[in-house]
């Protein structure tokens, strides 16, 4: 009985209960041409060529069940590969985040990297299915789903990375691929690691100039600010060299963030302009572009603000509100993108300080503080604000308070 157990779950597996049905077929075949009434009635040569064809039909059966019972043990044999869910995944990979302190420093491009991570946990999700996935990747992400860290996803497509690289140069490009997104996965928990597995990249695939950009943004976030401009400088001058102008956009604004912090305040609003400059050129060029659009916006709020801080309120203000037109339309055209409801905050938070600082204007900076708090307010309550920018909240409403604060004062 219990050696019966053991092979009840094979006899149900559909190859194998064909080639029951075809021996029992072949039984009673061979019982109907053995009868008296049937013998007698047929030649002697058809009877062995009758009989001959129920023999191959048993054998075929028998053959036919063994093999049913073989596919059936190698599919048993087979391990399960676990379940993992991305949407799951990336949420745990943001929570460690928010408990380590990671989301709470200023990240240029957070958005951008947010996207960054989401697109490279569904790939890997999608990639662990396949065959020629790394080993044990999806195991790997099953464990960073239960736990938040990803860190043995980073070192499982780290070491994969440097086999693949191991093998020959035209495995390299796949093998920087690996190592972007170990880097994109790490930067949330580890910039250490991020850093070596992006430098790595680089060093595999120095025409990927996305990998520049993102190198200098470790480097910048790490502390090394030297580093960070190098590699914003290579991102430029191969940008030049490749003809790609949106790449040679995003190094001059890479580089203008560098010498803002330095307090370079002129040399920062020289690169900020150049990159609008290319920034309005491809907008014009492709008016549905809604990332060109969006570059262009952004490079208004960019010179605003350096001009705000330089002192030039009109200019400052001119330019917010060129921004802001572009951020408005976008924002109507996909009411639920994060991203182009933030530019529109932005705008209005950039206008309501220029106007806070002009004389008898502070109601109109109130009315402009206002309407920033209330879409943050509104995407928060609908799930839709990133919880790096949650800080907005409370200091749009601490600003709305000091202005009430002061027209309270002075009525008195």
């Amino acid at each position: 009985m219990e050696a019966f157990d053991k092979i009840a779950p094979y006899l149900a597996d559909p190859l194998v209960l064909s080639g029951f049905a075809l021996f029992v077929m072949a039984g009673l075949f061979r019982a109907f041409l053995k009868s008296d009434r049937l013998s007698a009635t047929l030649p002697a040569d058809s009877g062995r060529i009758l009989l001959t064809v129920v023999w191959v039909m048993g054998a075929a059966a028998v053959l036919t069940i063994i093999l049913g019972f073989v596919l059936a043990l190698n599919r048993q044999q087979q391990p399960v590969r676990p379940v993992v869910d991305a949407g799951q995944l990336i949420a745990r990979i943001e929570e460690l985040a928010r408990e380590n302190g990671a989301l709470e420093r200023d990240r240029t491009g957070l958005s951008q990297e947010k996207a960054a991570l989401e697109a490279t946990v569904r790939q890997l999700v999608e990639q662990s299915s396949r065959l020629d996935s790394p080993p044990g990747l999806a195991d790997a992400l099953a464990l960073a789903q239960r736990t938040g860290d990803p860190s043995g996803v980073v070192t499982l497509l780290t070491r994969h990375a440097e086999t693949l690289a191991a093998d020959a140069r035209k495995t390299n490009q796949a093998a920087a691929a690996n190592l972007r997104q170990a880097a994109t996965l790490a930067q949330w928990t580890d910039t250490r690691a991020a850093l070596a597995a992006i430098r790595r990249a680089t060093e595999l695939d120095p025409d990927h100039l996305w990998s520049w950009i993102e190198r200098g943004r470790l480097e910048t976030q790490s502390g090394d600010r030297p580093a960070a401009h190098r590699s914003f400088v290579t991102a430029l001058e191969r940008a030049k060299a490749a003809g790609d102008e949106r790449m040679e956009g995003v190094a001059y604004h890479e580089i203008a963030v560098l010498l803002l912090a330095a307090g370079d305040l002129k040399a920062a609003l020289d690169l900020f302009v150049k990159q609008g400059a290319i920034a309005e050129r491809l907008a014009a060029r492709d008016p549905e572009n809604t990332e060109w659009q969006h570059d262009l916006s952004t490079s208004y709020e960019r010179i605003g603000y350096v001009r705000v801080a330089s002192g030039d309120l009109a200019g400052a203000q001119r330019s917010y509100e060129a921004g802001l037109a572009i951020a408005e339309r976008l924002a109507a055209r996909d009411p639920a993108n994060a991203g182009w409801q933030r530019d529109r905050v932005v705008s209005y938070w950039g206008i309501a300080d220029v106007l806070a600082q002009l004389p008898g204007s502070r109601g109109e900076a109130l009315v402009w503080y206002r309407r920033a708090l209330g879409v943050v307010e509104a995407m928060k309550a609908a799930g839709r604000w990133a919880p790096a920018d949650e800080q907005y909240v409370g200091t749009l409403r601490g600003l709305i308070a000091a202005l009430e604060a002061e027209d309270t004062t002075a009525a008195r």
